[in-house]
């Protein structure tokens, strides 16, 4: 791999971007990121964005520390009610708490049963997960070192050690520049994402990042609003097919008008052995002319789109209703062969509750689109024939939506927030109905086999703080009835301690 000529792909897209950020200029703030997985955290600031007490969007993950702060410390109390205040004080300090020369996290996890369908959160890999995190940051670098070990990984493809988790970041002209193994997740879904989400082990990779949020100044692009973007550069492990594949993606997101979210991301696969990885093929990726016979294009498989989201009141709270299109194929420059998601948030008190309800869809079979496309097309939807047969799966689980290719799922779920309770107490139930797999390709090892699976979900999360630690922890309860395998229960723990 010609790593010097991607790079400058790489340098001159992030010089693009940067020229157009760099008015928000350097900032004190350390380059900490925040990677997908955090329930709590994530609930916690959409509420806030969505009652309009701060300004940040949620929908690209790992978000910024220096964002986050931003918008928590600029936030519009006036807007919120004493709770809200509260809320945006207890996250400011969390935030501050997450600074220093040395803090150590240790955690482990167990699971009678692997019955983790979707969700934000990122499921155990394995029969049980300890992990030990150490992490430091600076004004001028932030990092992580994770070392986890799994028991009876989830797929034969994982290993029972990994580094995900960590990662080593510094800041550039007001980005953020990291290098790492972080969970991913781009698009507005509550429990999943068609382009890029938690559900496998995190890709190793290069990454640049908008370090904040906030509107161009710039008279001419102030239009677009505040926005930011995300460019990462990984290579995927234990790949059969085409070992040393690389993948690439792109994401940018902008608020024009109040209320109104739209983002746009792209990824591809190129490389790899037996493949052309120059900088030749990347730019025919990058372009679009991958895979032309008769401009003898590169080899690639993509997927990229788009997705919305808009905010209203109803009743006097927020209603967020979302959809996300990515396009498996590529048709005159642009993405063909569909997939969806669509779903609606609603969030109000009851009592000194706060209380979030979601609904989503997903369908992730090519141009079937809920029954509106024009007919379905089995067997085309993070996959490619001819040559990256593995697909968009990483050790076997897949990147995007946690259903893979070929399946369709409805949920429903309520979580309830007590907003005077002393441990921070919390309470989730979750439904979901899900064919999985309809065509039986075995490159999704999480469910080799068509099923349909029918699944209720029950959690109880909190925090106390023990002399000098902080803990944290949840015990869940599920319930299954999968045509494959009957009817099954099982119960999930974790612990983390910080110190």
């Amino acid at each position: 791999m010609k790593l010097l000529s991607i790079a400058k792909v790489c340098l001159l897209s992030c010089l693009l971007l940067i020229g157009v950020s760099y008015d928000l200029g350097a900032t004190e703030l350390p380059p900490l990121l925040l990677e997908a997985g955090d329930q709590d955290l994530r609930d916690d600031l959409r509420w806030l964005n969505d009652q309009g007490v701060i300004q940040l969007s949620t929908a690209s993950w790992p978000l910024s520390y220096g964002a986050v702060y931003h918008a928590l410390s600029s936030a519009d109390l006036t807007k919120g009610d004493v709770a809200d205040r509260q809320l945006v004080k207890r996250l400011l300090s969390a935030m501050e708490n997450r600074l220093g020369p040395l803090k150590a996290v240790a955690s482990t996890s167990i699971q009678s049963e692997q019955l983790a369908l979707g969700g934000f959160s990122v499921h155990d890999r394995g029969s049980s997960v300890q992990s030990i995190a150490l992490s430091s940051s600076t004004t001028s670098f932030a990092g992580t070192l994770m070392f986890n070990h799994l028991s009876d990984s989830a797929t034969l493809k994982q290993s029972s050690g990994n580094l995900a988790g960590s990662y080593l970041a510094t800041s550039l002209f007001g980005q953020t520049v990291y290098i790492g193994q972080l969970n991913h997740w781009w698009g507005p879904g509550s429990d999943g994402s068609l382009q890029w989400s938690s559900a496998a082990t995190p890709i190793a990779g290069v990454g640049l990042k908008r370090g904040a949020e906030g509107a161009p100044e710039n008279k001419y692009l102030s239009f677009i609003g505040p926005w930011s973007y995300e460019l990462f550069l990984g290579q995927l492990q234990h790949d059969e097919t085409a070992p040393g594949v690389r993948i690439f993606g792109l994401r940018v997101q902008a608020q024009p008008i109040h209320g109104l979210e739209i983002g746009l991301s792209r990824m591809f696969e190129w490389g790899g052995s037996g493949a052309d990885a120059s900088f030749s093929s990347f730019k025919d990726s990058l372009l679009g002319n991958g895979n032309n016979e008769s401009t003898g294009g590169a080899v690639s498989n993509e997927v990229s789109g788009f997705d919305a989201q808009y905010t209203g009141m109803l009743f006097g709270s927020p209603l967020s209703v979302y959809a996300q299109l990515i396009g498996e194929d590529e048709a005159g420059k642009l993405p063909s062969q569909y997939i969806g998601l669509v779903g609606a948030r609603y969030q109000h008190r009851v009592d000194g509750m706060r209380v979030i309800w979601t609904v989503e869809a997903a369908d992730t079979e090519s141009h079937r689109l809920f029954g509106f496309g024009s007919g379905g097309k089995t067997s085309i939807a993070y996959r490619h024939d001819t040559f990256y047969r593995d697909g968009f799966y990483h050790d076997g689980m897949p990147i995007a939506h946690y259903l893979g290719g070929d399946g369709k799922s409805q949920s429903a779920a309520v979580v309830i927030v007590p907003t005077e309770e002393a441990h921070g107490l919390r309470y989730m139930l979750r439904y979901e109905h899900a064919s999985i797999n309809e065509s039986s390709q075995t490159i999704n090892m999480m469910y080799p086999l068509a099923d349909t699976i029918q699944q209720v979900e029950g959690t109880v999360s909190g925090g106390t703080r023990l002399m000098s630690y902080n803990v944290k922890w949840s015990l869940g309860l599920t319930g299954r009835h999968s045509q494959q395998d009957g009817n099954t229960a099982g119960v999930s723990g974790s612990v983390a301690v910080n110190f």
